[in-house]
């Protein structure tokens, strides 16, 4: 069973640490000395999940833990492209990654993912869109809260829950893959 404390963490000298962005960012919040400390000792971060790394959220946190070229970044991902509606989005992961991708090539098939779909380690996908109109306004100074800050408030985090047309979008659509099989 694993251990949600992080507390020492600033002693270790060697080794290894596995830890959840959320929970970097938790500590960084709480002192940017203990991530530069630790950007002090480290050779090598490792993301899975890399194409969350260019959230500010957690850029803020690698770019705290990974400073400098002397540190090596390592991102995982199986859909390293997956924003086929904003190829900016795209062109913000690989650069944040310093442009540089290794992809598996295996023979027979087109893609590393369809390969692992032949073999039952992934399952088949369909993606498809979904659209709808944002029913929560938000102001100008609220849109910058979101940009410019790690948490985002709750009182804002709260009209988006409440955005009734997203929630029947996404039901809705839920609803009709669920009766489709």
């Amino acid at each position: 069973m694993g251990n949600n404390n992080i507390n020492g963490i600033e002693n270790i000298k060697d080794g290894f640490i596995v830890a959840g962005l959320s929970k970097m960012v938790s500590k960084a919040k709480n002192s940017i000395e203990f991530m530069q400390g630790l950007s002090k000792n480290t050779s090598l971060v490792v993301i899975d999940e890399a194409h969350q790394a260019v959230a500010p959220t957690y850029s803020a946190v690698l770019d705290l833990l990974a400073p400098h070229h002397k540190i090596h970044l390592l991102g995982l991902t199986a859909t390293p492209g997956r924003t086929w509606l904003d190829i900016t989005e795209d062109e913000k992961l690989s650069n944040f990654f310093f442009k540089q991708k290794y992809s598996l090539s295996i023979d027979g098939f087109d893609s590393p993912v369809d390969y692992l779909v032949k073999q039952n380690y992934l399952a088949e996908s369909k993606f498809e869109p979904l659209y709808y109109k944002f029913g929560a306004d938000l102001t100008e100074a609220e849109h910058r809260k979101i940009q410019n800050n790690i948490d985002i408030p709750k009182y804002i985090l709260d009209r988006i829950a409440e955005d009734a047309q997203k929630k029947h979008t996404h039901c809705s659509k839920n609803y009709r893959i669920i009766k489709r099989g």
